[in-house]
Parts: C-alpha cells; structure tokens; sequence
C-alpha cells in the first residue's frame, strides 16, 4: 500500500503480483476496490496497480478536474513506478482516461483494453469529424 504525490495530489496505489506491469484504471463511482475478482486472476501473470483516483477513496479529495487532470495523474504514476510501457485497462471513465492518455502519450502504454468507455462528453471523440458517421 503506497500513497504517492502526483502532480500535487496524494494517490493511493495498491500493487499485487509480478510479471508485466498492468494498471487498471476505476470509472467515477468506484475506487481501487472495484476489481476484487478480476485481480487474483491477473497476479500470478502481471504486476498489478490498482489505484483510487484524484478525488476518490483513500486519494485526496482534491477537486475532480477535466479528464486531462486524470491522464496526468495516470502518466505520473506509471512514470513514478518506473511501468511504462505498460499495460492499461479501464472501465466506464476509466476507460475514457486510459484512452485519452494512450492518445497523448503512447509510450506508455504497451497495451489498451477500454472496457464501456463514455465517450461523448467527455472530449474523447467529441469535435473530431471522422467518427461522426458512425455515431
């Protein structure tokens, strides 16, 4: 169990396992805790992060912030940790912010699985002509 400084805000980030470095990133109603089946099933393959978001759980209840805020917080962490390139997975907003920082960033992530992320309103794919056809 680790509470870090990242990019000014305390975040707790919680580690299991050893193998290849996977983050999973919470939506907004969750914290860390929202994988409890899924990471025992991952440790015995992967070094496993879990972390609460700014804002949630056992993390600063610093202000939420635009998602770019989250990216941030995600890089720093991966980055603190020594992890990229790393794997990413996330649900619902999670899901947004991983995406959005594979987008800004892609060294870090050595791999993506965006699990029902929102994408609409939150500047994911808003703005950006090409996927408007299909939406």
């Amino acid at each position: 169990m680790s509470i870090e400084n990242i990019n000014g805000t305390k975040i707790f980030l919680q580690e299991f396992g050893a193998g290849d470095p996977l983050i999973l990133v919470h939506g907004s109603w969750a914290e860390h805790m929202e994988w409890p089946f899924v990471v025992p099933l991952l440790a015995p393959r992967f070094r496993v992060s879990v972390y609460d978001r700014r804002g949630h759980s056992r993390s600063r209840r610093a202000g939420d912030g635009p998602r770019s805020v989250h990216e941030d917080d995600l890089a720093g962490l991966i980055e603190a940790f020594d992890l990229s390139p790393m794997h990413l997975a996330g649900s619902s907003y999670g899901a947004s912010i991983a995406l959005g920082l594979a987008a800004r960033r892609p060294e870090l992530a050595g791999s993506l699985i965006a699990h029902e992320p929102p994408l609409l309103g939150h500047g994911v794919v808003d703005g950006n002509a090409e996927p408007q056809p299909m939406l």
